[in-house]
């Protein structure tokens, strides 16, 4: 009888609970297409500049009311910490982020549904050092840096002072080199000056300094006295770079964000302020003590000779016997060079294969430089993106020689008063530092020419600068 009163009580339970009423409510909304319209794929800003976006949301039945907005801009490596620009419709924000590419990312989302919806942008910011030819110049033996705008045309004087409370660079320039961002190695400036702190690392983006020469050792520099900065040799796109101080290379490993150069290698030599650079390997380099080339073909502090190889009769790479006077770059490991004997009263062309990495060096040819006005030759320049051409120039008058035709002649005459310093080149860009005694006041300036060879070789002139310096001592493109 209980075992009865017990079911019956467990089923009246059961009738009970499935009379029972559910209030909860299922709730379903229809999404919204929205759609963004107004934001471009591309925008450039200058720094300090107001980057003003006005983007028109296209919807169905959304409330304004109901939306949020959010601009923001990343790069890949600050994506987890990106800049929040606005959190408004329209963008209206004063740009203030460092020089560089950008991801801009327009935000815009639904606060009853918790979906949103964006649209992606690429966002430069420049700035007036961001693309151009720094210029090192010479003013009462000082060193002097200035920026061209190539895009906007602006000329800014003494960009180093400016960015360094009036500061100088250094005294005695020797050279300036622009190298980009690779890997983990960062974008720097460095001017190389002789004088007790043999130069400076600069910041490309502001020009201020960074370091000096003398504090960009492993090695503590020692002694007080003037370090004799010669040359830089870039790393372009290699394992190595090097400045030369004293006819000795201090490398430093910039694949593995090297920032400081090493002890200076050891050996019997003294090298000419330059290199054969090969890119992604190594790089061969020219002795002037001895009058042999040298290649850096491991990742020690040395420099070993190249094997003798089959082509000696033509040019022995371990006994040249001339004094280097220029090298120049064809193609791919095919280089060239302008030597003169010992007495400077002949010149000579030579060319060779070099492959520093595997020690091997083929001659090509030697032969005597027979170039109108070549004894007297004072710049040099060349470049691969025109290669087979060389130019040179004395007095005010630039000459063009063609090294597969074995011919050429004058290409361009600055005038009377005109003596040009230096040539440079960058594919097909040739610039030209001078001083001009018609002048008032400085003398010094530069000249930038295109040079086309279409119907004949022809130079048209780009940028003309004057006037702002003593005396151009070098020229390097930023970008």
């Amino acid at each position: 009888m209980k075992l009865n009163i017990k079911i019956i009580t467990a089923l009246f339970l059961l009738v009970l609970a499935g009379c029972v009423k559910d209030n909860s409510v299922v709730l379903s909304r229809e999404l919204d297409n929205i759609v963004i319209q107004g934001v471009a794929e591309n925008y450039v800003a200058s720094i300090d500049d107001v980057l003003s976006i006005q983007p028109a949301i296209q919807k169905a039945f959304t409330k304004d009311a109901d939306l949020e907005y959010l601009w923001y801009a990343y790069t890949q490596t600050s994506q987890y910490v990106a800049d929040t620009l606005s959190k408004e419709k329209n963008l209206a924000t004063t740009i203030s982020m460092p020089p560089g590419t950008y991801s801009l990312v327009f935000k815009v989302t639904d606060k009853t549904t918790g979906v949103f919806y964006k649209a992606l942008s690429t966002l430069n910011v420049v700035n007036d050092y961001t693309t151009g030819i720094i210029v090192l110049a010479e003013n009462d033996g000082h060193a002097t840096v200035h920026f061209l705008n190539t895009t906007s045309g602006k000329f800014i004087e003494e960009v180093y002072e400016k960015g360094n409370g009036g500061e100088i660079a250094g005294s005695e320039p020797v050279s300036v080199s622009f190298y980009p961002q690779r890997s983990q190695m960062p974008s720097e400036i460095l001017i190389l000056c002789r004088d007790q702190q043999g130069g400076v690392i600069v910041n490309p983006s502001t020009f201020t300094r960074i370091r000096t020469l003398r504090n960009s050792f492993i090695v503590p520099w020692e002694g007080e006295g003037v370090i004799n900065t010669q040359g830089y040799v870039e790393r372009f796109s290699g394992l190595q770079d090097y400045v030369i101080i004293d006819g000795k290379p201090h490398n430093r490993a910039v694949n593995s964000a090297e920032l400081l150069f090493r002890p200076a290698m050891l050996g019997d030599f003294y090298l000419y302020p330059a290199a054969f650079n090969e890119g992604a390997t190594r790089s061969g380099f020219y002795d002037t003590r001895n009058m042999r080339f040298l290649c850096h073909n491991t990742t020690t502090g040395s420099l070993n000779p190249f094997l003798a190889g089959t082509t000696t009769s033509i040019i022995d790479p371990n006994n040249v016997g001339l004094k280097i006077v220029y090298g120049g770059k064809i193609s791919a490991n095919e280089y060239f060079g302008v030597f003169e004997n010992a007495a400077s009263t002949q010149r000579y062309l030579l060319a060779f294969r070099m492959n520093s990495a595997a020690q091997t060096f083929i001659a090509r040819s030697r032969e005597v430089l027979n170039a109108e006005n070549i004894m007297e030759a004072n710049a040099f320049a060349s470049s691969i993106g025109l290669s087979n051409y060389l130019f040179y120039s004395t007095g005010s008058k630039i000459y063009v020689y063609n090294l597969t035709t074995r011919n050429g002649g004058m290409l361009l005459d600055l005038g009377t008063g005109v003596n040009i310093n230096l040539l440079k080149m960058n594919g097909t860009e040739l610039k030209v530092a001078f001083t001009n005694a018609a002048l008032p006041g400085k003398k010094g300036g530069f000249i930038t020419y295109n040079i086309t060879t279409l119907g004949g070789i022809t130079a048209n002139q780009k940028v003309k600068k004057e006037g702002f310096c003593d005396k151009v001592v070098d020229l390097t493109d930023k970008q």
